[in-house]
């Protein structure tokens, strides 16, 4: 079933949601829509040039972060990723190669 979408410059994220056996499962479904000139027609396409990519990358950071919200209960989101802190001293003899 269909839950939910995220839509930007002609790209769409899709949510949708099944129950298998009663456990519930998600998945997501990525498409391009587009107006073909010669027949004024809307399609879809699962083709991506480069300038879609920006678009593609929006939609799946908007669902990648509405998604963390359902699988983590509030009082146990994770919270997010901490730069790596790395005291080795910095010098030509720390190059492992």
């Amino acid at each position: 079933m269909f839950v939910k979408g995220w839509f930007y410059n002609g790209v769409k994220v899709s949510k949708w949601e099944n129950d298998n056996n009663g456990k519930r499962s998600v998945s997501y479904s990525i498409e391009k829509s587009y107006k073909d000139k010669a027949t004024d027609e809307y399609k879809t396409s699962n083709t991506y040039f480069s300038n879609d990519i920006d678009a593609l990358i929006q939609c799946l950071l908007k669902a990648k972060s509405e998604s963390v919200k359902d699988i983590f209960p509030k009082n146990q989101q994770q919270s997010a990723p901490q730069p790596v802190q790395n005291n080795a001293p910095v010098g030509d003899d720390t190059v492992p190669f």
